[in-house]
């Protein structure tokens, strides 16, 4: 009988949510715009709410809200979640991680700006644009509440890509100029910057240049108005383009500590969203854009390898030049000798002595150091580099020897070959 009961309640509230979210799609159809569609969503949740972009605008709020928390406001009378809130979200990455994984979420924490709320994130094409939040002001959220948000949340969706909110600004069309750049089509350095001068480009010293894609895929395209949307936060979008269904960030001494700094929530964008972004090095001649966007793409290409949604070129060049090797040749065949034997001298005789050298020469100045991270005493890792030098004849005494030595262990160590 208690399972009986528990499927009524269960249809009941079904057939309730799909009631509501009837006369919430009703109220889209007057198309009268995203501040109507929350007076009705206030109505029928019995909370308030506000739904506010990933720059922190608010787009819409119920009546009550300023009742619930406090707002900036810009010159132009737009408002904005405040300072305070924003610093509670950013603490909170765990949970954001939570809620891009599973969906709504319904947070309760004592003494905080955001005490009881509920948060649905909206999306557009798999791009999050914005954030619903519903307070709940005292009151304990209904079942009925916690199952129609999402449902709301995609609503909103749509609202919002009608109305046109998230359209692509006008200073992101393509411009044909610097694609022949990044074709390499164009050399002469004076040529380029008269011909960027309409463009309201900055000659930089200290340029990168940066690809953003979708993780995976490898191509934008439709996303490509809402991530350049998003990216506004970060940079200047002078200094984008759209190139090959990707984004093409030309990325100046400005805009480093913003996109890559300590406090920069960057790599935050880039993981909410299931997007890469690859780096360049860094480069003045703006001519020699081809080669280093094509360092870029390579980034991007290990980066996706290795898991990680930021890549730097630097970072993986010598997982680069191991790619290239390993395509026409063994790769042991480009190691000392001396590391082949110690290799098959500690599988031989369960030692560590390959380690204990790798370590030795990466802290060349600092053995102290080498022995703290081996968890042994500086006289044993002593005893043991003169053992190593006994059995392979290194002397350790000159430069090329050195990194030919070290250069052998990280490339088998980058290719796993050290098992």
């Amino acid at each position: 009988m208690q399972e009986l009961n528990n499927i009524h309640k269960t249809d009941e509230l079904e057939l309730r949510a799909a009631l509501y979210m009837q006369d919430l799609f009703d109220t889209f159809y007057l198309n009268l715009g995203l501040q109507n569609i929350i007076d009705k969503a206030r109505e029928i949740f019995g909370h308030p709410m506000l739904i506010h972009d990933i720059s922190y605008k608010v787009l819409a709020s119920s009546y009550d809200i300023n009742n619930i928390t406090d707002f900036m406001e810009d010159e132009n009378g737009d408002k904005y979640i405040n300072e305070e809130t924003i610093k509670y979200i950013h603490s909170n990455y765990d949970l954001m991680h939570e809620i891009r994984k599973s969906g709504s979420y319904n947070l309760i924490k004592e003494s905080a700006p955001l005490n009881g709320v509920l948060l649905s994130l909206i999306k557009i094409d798999g791009i999050e644009v914005a954030k619903l939040v519903i307070h709940g002001a005292g009151k304990e959220f209904s079942p009925l509440a916690v199952k129609l948000i999402d449902r709301f949340s995609q609503l909103l969706s749509v609202e919002l890509r009608k109305n046109n909110l998230f359209e692509r600004d006008k200073n992101l069309i393509l411009n044909y100029m610097i694609e022949d750049l990044l074709e390499g089509k164009i050399i002469d350095e004076e040529t380029v910057y008269n011909k960027l001068h309409y463009l309201k480009w900055i000659k930089s010293e200290d340029l990168q240049i940066m690809i953003i894609t979708s993780t995976g895929t490898g191509v934008l395209d439709s996303k490509i108005p809402l991530v350049m949307k998003g990216l506004k936060n970060f940079i200047s979008l002078d200094n984008c383009t759209v190139y090959k269904s990707n984004i093409t960030v030309f990325v100046d001494r400005r805009h480093f500590d913003n996109l890559f700094g300590a406090n920069s929530r960057f790599e935050d964008f880039l993981n909410a969203n299931n997007l890469s972004a690859g780096i360049s090095l860094k480069f003045s001649s703006i001519s020699e854009s081809k080669r280093f966007y094509s360092q870029a793409l390579k980034a991007i290409e290990f980066g996706q390898r290795y898991n990680t949604h930021i890549a730097f070129f630097e970072d993986f060049r010598l997982s680069i030049i191991s790619d290239s090797i390993i395509s026409q040749y063994d790769l042991i065949d480009f190691c000392h000798p001396a590391v082949i034997q110690l290799i098959n001298f500690d599988k031989q005789n369960g030692t560590d002595l390959l380690d204990t050298l790798k370590n030795y020469l990466y802290y060349t100045n600092s053995p102290n150091e080498a022995a703290k991270v081996l968890c042994i005493h500086r006289n044993t890792l002593f005893y043991r580099i003169n053992k190593i030098k006994d059995m392979t004849e290194i002397t350790l005494n000159n430069a090329e020897e050195i990194s030919k030595l070290y250069i052998s262990i990280r490339l088998l160590e980058i290719n796993d070959r050290l098992v």
